[in-house]
């Protein structure tokens, strides 16, 4: 496993499922119907808007980054990297 990219958060979005759609649907990157199946049963729905993407020119090793950053267990999909940890991603690693 490896980190292949990043983003910048630009906000953060919560309503009921069919108003965060209604609003964002558009941009969500799903159906409809997938969106609607993973809120199910859900009475509110939260969604990261995004501003900045980037991938970077050469994965980082998830071995690699536990050892540079103490405690680094990010979850499934993301995780928030403290200002000091952004170093160890240089501005030349984004594409």
């Amino acid at each position: 496993m490896a980190l292949v990219g990043g983003f910048e958060v630009a906000g953060i979005v919560s309503g009921t499922p069919r108003s965060v759609y209604r609003s964002h649907g558009k941009d969500a990157g799903v159906t409809q119907a997938e969106f609607d199946s993973y809120f199910s049963g859900c009475k509110t729905a939260y969604g990261i808007q995004i501003a900045k993407a980037w991938t970077l020119n050469e994965e980082a090793e998830l071995k690699s980054l536990r050892k540079q950053v103490r405690g680094f267990h990010p979850p499934q999909s993301y995780r928030y990297l403290r200002g000091s940890e952004r170093e160890i991603l240089s501005p030349d690693s984004r594409v």
